[in-house]
């Protein structure tokens, strides 16, 4: 199951490891789309990207384009954001015939019409460690991601990375395609997406950018740790005083928590619960309590870290534990 992380809506916004691309029942009948209005030549169809990244990047964009158009907005999305880009070709690639939409037995139209398909992929896999922010986009074709999306994602590990999928069409939306490629990824942080017609203006694609939700970071003594935040009202009113950066002292109780003092009362909605290692919650309204070990007691659920026990217990069992959260 996909955990969304909490992102908060303010305006502003390696190594290769091998991996084994599933081919599924792909169908070897030609097929058809009903895709974007595209043009590209046979070169460009066939281009295969590098997996390469640039040392002390953080963001990337990945797509696939059957025709060129989903190409120009990634490219447009990766020199907006200084991102790697990385693009998902297909082992057997898509021509005209194949995405012909008003033909029932073109390839398109069998692989759409079968969730279970998985198209082979021919681009160098790719690792996705050390992303934080990663744009995925693809055609709709059928209303719907191509399959060979479905292959990408079940065969990647997206970790705690925030994940913006974003879709090229001549009218449809992006509809239940980045919810459906969030569910077979299994991981990752995935927001909700955006179409975009093949004429989007790089303008209109920084408006977009410049739109997305912010995410809060936390920090435990200097160390930022991954966390997925709770979808509440108490999450976004810790973001909205936390603002730029939040300090706070923590001491140690029972030997399995450290709490401190948020410095005012934020909303709580309070019930019992027994914590497990990781868990960040609210007590009494205005103080902060991060576990390593367990504990059963009536709290409001902020969120969860994303670490081992063994590497919460490190972190946490100190006398002097002090915890920075900020927007960014």
């Amino acid at each position: 199951m996909t955990t969304l992380a909490l992102v908060i809506c303010l305006a502003g916004c390696g190594d290769t490891t091998p991996a084994t691309w599933n081919t599924g029942t792909a169908p070897s009948s030609q097929t058809t789309s009903a895709s974007e209005s595209e043009s590209e030549s046979e070169s460009e169809k066939t281009a295969v990207a590098t997996s390469e990244t640039t040392a002390g990047k953080d963001t990337l964009v990945i797509y696939f384009s059957a025709t060129g158009t989903t190409k120009g907005i990634a490219e447009k999305i990766a020199s907006i954001t200084g991102a790697d880009l990385y693009e998902i070709t297909a082992a057997q690639p898509y021509t005209d015939d194949d995405r012909n939409w008003k033909d029932s037995n073109s390839r398109c139209s069998i692989e759409q019409n079968d969730p279970s398909v998985r198209p082979e992929i021919s681009s160098a896999p790719i690792s996705l460690e050390g992303y934080k922010t990663i744009y995925i986009g693809y055609p709709i074709w059928f209303a719907q991601e191509p399959r060979i999306m479905d292959t990408f994602v079940e065969n990647n590990d997206f970790g705690t990375a925030k994940v913006i999928p974003f879709c090229t069409s001549g009218s449809s939306g992006i509809g239940q395609s980045g919810k459906n490629l969030a569910a077979n990824a299994g991981s990752g942080n995935w927001l909700e997406g955006k179409r975009f017609a093949g004429s989007a203006t790089e303008d209109e694609i920084k408006e977009w950018i410049g739109s997305m939700p912010r995410e809060m970071k936390l920090e435990i003594n200097g160390k930022e740790v991954p966390v997925i935040w709770e979808d509440n009202d108490s999450v976004k009113q810790l973001a909205n005083i936390a603002g730029s950066g939040l300090t706070i002292k923590m001491s140690p109780y029972g030997g399995f928590e450290q709490v401190g003092p948020i410095g005012q009362s934020i909303t709580a909605s309070d019930k019992q619960i027994t914590t497990s290692p990781g868990d960040i919650v609210l007590y009494s309204g205005d103080q902060i309590v991060i576990f390593y070990g367990s504990n059963t007691w009536s709290y409001t659920k902020l969120g969860k870290i994303d670490l081992s026990e063994k590497e919460l217990t490190d972190l946490l069992s100190k006398d002097a534990v002090d915890i920075s959260i900020a927007v960014s």
